[in-house]
C-alpha cells in the first residue's frame, strides 16, 4: 500500500503549542491534532504546511527545523506524519477543518484527546521540550536553576574530600583518632575549596553561556561535569606533583556522581 504523507506543524507562540479539534463531520471528529495537511506531489514539507495553515488557519508561520517523523497505520492506507517545529506571532481566529483551537503547555499535550498519528509525535516533543526533561521551548533563553550549582560544587568538594582524606589519612599521617580524621578532613575540605577557585570561575562561565542556549541539559550537564575533572586534574598536576592521582581520583569521582545525582530544572 502507498503511504500517504502528511505533514504538521509545531507551532509556538510565548511558550505554547497550537492544537486544534477536529469538526464533527470530519474524520476523526472529536480528535485534536497538529494542524496541516497532505502533501502535494509537487511540494515540499515546507511549501505543503505554509500553504495548508494558510488554506486552513489563515496562519503564517516561520518554519524553524524538522522534528520527527511517525507512521500510523490505519483500516486504509499507512499514514507517514511529518512534523516542522514553527513559530509565529500571529492570532488564529477560526478554522475551516476544526470546532476548536487551543493554546497549551507541552506537558498538558497527552491530557487531550489526540489523533493515533500524533500521540507518538506528542510523546517525543514531551521528551525534548517539557520542563524538567532535559529540554526547553525551541530557540527561547530559558533560566536554569542556580541551585545546581550550589549542590554540585559543595557535593563535589565535600564528597572528594571524604574520599581523598579516607584513602590518604593512613599512608600520610598513620593511625587517627575520630578527632584527628575529622581535623584531616576539614584540612582537605579547606585546601580543596581554595584550590578549585580556578576551576569554579571556569564553571560558573560555562553554565552562565549554557544558560542562554537551547542545549540539552543532559549535555549541559556533561559539559560542566567534564570541566571540574579537567580543573581538578589540572589543579592536581600543578600542585600535588608525584601524588596528583589520588585526588584526580577522589574529586573526579565525586563530581560523577554529584553530576548524575543532582538535576537541573528550569525556574
Amino acid at each position: 500500500m502507498a503511504i500517504i504523507k502528511v505533514v504538521c506543524g509545531i507551532i509556538f507562540k510565548n511558550d505554547l503549542v497550537l492544537i486544534c479539534r477536529r469538526k464533527p463531520e470530519k474524520s476523526l471528529c472529536g480528535y485534536w491534532e497538529f494542524p496541516g495537511g497532505k502533501v502535494e506531489a509537487s511540494e515540499s514539507y515546507e511549501e505543503s504546511l505554509r500553504r495548508e495553515l494558510i488554506e486552513e488557519l489563515n496562519l503564517t508561520v516561520k518554519i524553524k527545523r524538522h522534528f520527527r517523523n511517525a507512521i500510523h497505520h490505519n483500516e486504509k492506507n499507512p499514514i507517514q506524519l511529518i512534523s516542522l517545529i514553527c513559530t509565529t506571532e500571529d492570532a488564529v481566529v477560526e478554522s475551516t477543518d476544526h470546532d476548536l483551537i487551543e493554546w497549551v503547555k507541552v506537558e498538558e499535550l497527552l491530557n487531550r484527546k489526540l489523533a493515533p498519528a500524533d500521540v507518538s509525535i506528542a510523546q517525543q516533543l514531551l521528551d525534548e521540550y517539557r520542563i524538567p526533561s532535559d529540554q526547553t521551548a525551541p530557540n527561547k533563553s530559558r533560566s536554569l536553576n542556580w541551585k545546581y550549582i550550589v549542590r554540585h560544587w559543595s557535593g563535589i568538594l565535600l564528597l572528594g574530600s571524604i574520599l581523598f582524606s579516607q584513602n590518604t589519612k593512613f599512608d600520610l599521617i598513620g593511625s587517627l583518632d575520630s578527632v584527628q580524621s575529622i581535623a584531616w578532613l576539614i584540612l582537605c575540605l579547606y585546601f580543596s575549596a581554595i584550590y578549585a577557585v580556578p576551576t569554579l570561575l571556569c564553571y560558573l562561565s560555562a553554565f552562565f553561556i549554557l544558560n542562554k542556549s537551547t542545549i540539552q541539559v543532559k549535555w549541559i550537564k556533561l559539559t560542566l561535569t567534564s570541566i571540574s575533572i579537567a580543573g581538578i586534574a589540572l589543579t592536581a598536576s600543578l600542585t600535588q606533583g608525584n601524588g596528583r592521582l589520588m585526588p584526580i581520583l577522589c574529586y573526579s569521582t565525586a563530581a560523577i556522581i554529584c553530576g548524575l545525582f543532582f538535576r537541573i530544572k528550569s525556574s
